[in-house]
């Protein structure tokens, strides 16, 4: 095995925090998801397809600015130890128990609206996308039974009257409300093992 130019200490990787991640995600695209197809009429894989591209969106665009915010705002030395000791080692602090609901109802909004334009764009992609299917099967003339068929039991007239704002506003809030549930389930059962211990 090739030695590494810096040698990084095994217990600076926040694998629980990539494994609650793992978990936070799938949970939310499955429940978003649903509610895009409940509410939007999407075919399944056409909702399941949304959902991982906006959550994915905003998980990535998330971090970018998380480790920007960290690494370029000037943060008193107590507060980074504390969110430090949060992230790398979940230990909670007197600070971050104050702050987490401040900093949970900043994120459920920031979250919305990188998932509003996640949606926004893949909704522009679509319908691009098919404005060049639809010019592809009129050069190839084909049937009309066969050309329903290539795009699916439902197209983008086919929605609901729903509002998409108000779909992913609803579909937020169900993964928002499971990912709190599972987090304290977390944190609840890691403190029954403490005290057990």
């Amino acid at each position: 095995m090739p030695d590494l130019p810096i040698q990084f200490p095994l217990y600076l990787i926040p694998l629980r925090l990539m494994v609650t991640q793992s978990l936070l995600i799938v949970v939310a695209i499955a429940l978003e998801s649903l509610v895009l197809r409940r509410f939007l009429q999407y075919p399944p894989r056409k909702s399941v397809e949304y959902s991982i591209s906006i959550n994915l969106f905003s998980l990535v665009v998330g971090w970018f600015f998380f480790l920007n915010l960290v690494s370029n705002v000037p943060l008193p030395a107590a507060i980074l130890e504390d969110l430090m000791n949060l992230i790398l080692f979940d230990k909670w602090s007197n600070a971050t128990r104050a702050g987490t609901v401040i900093v949970a109802l900043v994120t459920f909004f920031v979250t919305f609206f990188i998932e509003v334009i996640g949606f926004t764009s893949l909704q522009k992609l679509r319908n691009e996308e098919e404005a060049i299917e639809s010019q592809i099967d009129r050069t190839r003339k084909r049937p009309k039974y066969a050309q329903s068929r290539a795009r699916g039991l439902f197209s983008i007239g086919d929605q609901a009257n729903a509002d998409p704002l108000y779909v992913l506003l609803l579909a937020n809030a169900a993964s928002y409300t499971a990912i709190v549930a599972i987090l304290l389930l977390l944190r609840f059962g890691s403190e029954m093992m403490a005290l057990t211990a």
